[in-house]
């Protein structure tokens, strides 16, 4: 009986994937036929038929740190109403894959998991199932560690927050919101 359910459960997940696949390929079409009725926002990400990004800044902290110190990265954003991002951690099986920080720079090295602001707990339709998510600002932060041999000097970090957003039973394809900052490196 548990094996029936959870292979119906997956079939729904691969159900819902497949029809918002086709609803978002099909979408610049039926918009294009019919934008005398329907007016969408233009687009900023060229992946996505409608505009979901979500605009994100990065604070470091401590904004000085010696080679072989630790710093937190906290990347703040805010969602559009109705409309919602999902939490860090894996929630199941067939839920959707977590929203992370990817930073790109070869001084840093990741010391620990990543944190988010508080969740709160919906029934998602998308996925019919019980999701944390997030719902206007929220803020989501890693530590690093700057590699010890690292010469002082300000070094740019730049990055992006990976996520995806859903609203009401539709959702995007994963996003990528950008972000760049720099960090001041002290003599030992």
């Amino acid at each position: 009986m548990v094996l029936v359910r959870t292979q119906l459960r997956r079939s729904h997940y691969l159900i819902n994937k497949l029809i918002t696949g086709l609803i978002l390929l099909m979408l610049p079409t039926m918009v294009h036929a019919l934008d005398d009725d329907i007016s969408f926002p233009k687009s900023r990400n060229k992946n996505s038929p409608f505009d979901v990004s979500v605009p994100v800044v990065a604070e470091i902290s401590p904004e000085l740190v010696t080679a072989g110190g630790v710093l937190t990265i906290r990347v703040f954003g805010r969602i559009r109403q109705n409309q919602h991002l999902y939490s860090v951690s894996k929630q199941g099986e067939f839920s959707p894959d977590p929203t992370k920080i990817v930073v790109n720079n070869r001084y840093l090295s990741t010391v620990s998991g990543v944190k988010e602001s508080p969740t709160i707990l919906i029934i998602d339709k998308a996925f019919d199932l019980a999701l944390q998510v997030h719902k206007r600002e929220f803020w989501i932060s890693q530590r690093y560690q700057i590699n010890p041999t690292a010469k002082p000097g300000v070094r740019q970090i730049s990055g992006y927050l990976l996520y995806q957003i859903c609203s009401h039973r539709i959702c995007s394809l994963p996003l990528k919101s950008f972000f760049e900052t720099s960090i001041s490196i002290s003599g030992h």
